[in-house]
């Protein structure tokens, strides 16, 4: 076996043992392009030879991209079903792991799916340990809501917020929980409690506040408006990548707020939610009396797994 830069002639041949991974399928038909031409990272193929014909043909991918903070992100193992309990995923996860030590990059991180356990042995395995559980939640919009019954408000972040921002988070929970990490289109980023850091999320409007009427902050989160083609969906939509209230009642008037406040309902279908694992929101979204406004399109509870490179 070897493991190789994937080049573009092997699609087909690897899309095809891809595309029944998952009870839905799977989604890289969607990224390959984009993980093919991704500057930031590198899309891998471990290919063996043929026993008919002795040329090497894809039988595993994966792909790595170094994100900020010095981390490794590994994303998208996939063994053809012919080839598995052949130790393929170990040699491309080592592999991987190699190729940040030698980066000088500071930590690996990936996120599994918590009902993958075969995933999760080999992380495991290969001395990666649980770092944080995230609920997901991708919330399928049908049309305008508005709520009108909290007596908080949403507004963006701006810049004579940012001590404010600063202190919340320096007694936050969820912060100290989640090792000061965040998502951001499927990828882990460092939160930083750091002047620099708040500005630069105010600056891409990417900081909203929950106030209450003597505008003290009562919870925060981080989003991602993307207005284009994203790279899963293919179409416009919101994600809520860090979601951090003082207590479940502002958190859930939090999500009401953002449902009715932040949706651009000409150009989102969707709004994806990534929160504490401990947070249930199927009572909320599930309510019968908010189903034609929306409906949770597809639920997981994900782990975070973390190795130290140095």
């Amino acid at each position: 076996m070897r493991i190789r830069k994937a080049q573009s002639l092997d699609k087909d041949r690897v899309l095809k043992f891809c595309k029944d991974t998952f009870e839905w399928g799977d989604y890289i038909g969607t990224v390959w392009d984009f993980w093919l031409t991704d500057t930031s990272g590198l899309l891998l193929v471990a290919d063996n030879p043929n026993s008919r014909t002795l040329n090497y043909e894809p039988v595993a991918i994966s792909h790595i991209s170094v994100c900020q903070n010095d981390l490794l992100w590994i994303e998208g193992i996939r063994v053809d079903k012919h080839h598995r309990n052949k130790g393929i995923a170990t040699h491309l996860l080592q592999y991987m792991v190699k190729y940040g030590i030698e980066k000088g990059l500071g930590e690996s991180c990936a996120l599994i799916a918590h009902s993958n356990i075969n995933s999760r042995k080999l992380f495991e395995k290969q001395g990666f340990s649980q770092n944080c559980i995230y609920a997901y939640y991708n919330v399928k919009i049908k049309r305008k809501f508005e709520f009108a019954n909290s007596s908080l408000v949403l507004k963006y972040a701006c810049l004579g917020d940012v001590q404010l921002v600063c202190d919340y988070l320096n007694n936050s929970q969820i912060h100290l929980e989640k090792n000061n990490r965040y998502f951001n289109e499927w990828r882990f980023f460092k939160l930083e409690n750091t002047f620099n850091s708040i500005c630069n999320l105010i600056d891409k409007k990417k900081l909203v506040l929950m106030v209450d009427e003597n505008s003290k902050i009562c919870g925060l989160s981080i989003i991602n408006i993307m207005d284009g083609k994203n790279t899963f969906y293919n179409e416009p939509l919101l994600q809520v990548c860090y979601l951090d209230c003082i207590n479940n009642k502002i958190l859930y008037d939090s999500v009401y707020l953002i449902l009715g406040t932040l949706i651009d309902h000409n150009k989102h279908k969707y709004i994806q939610f990534f929160v504490d694992g401990s947070v249930d929101l199927h009572p909320l979204l599930n309510d019968d009396n908010n189903k034609s406004n929306y409906d949770i399109d597809f639920f997981e509870r994900f782990i975070v797994y973390c190795k130290k490179l140095k």
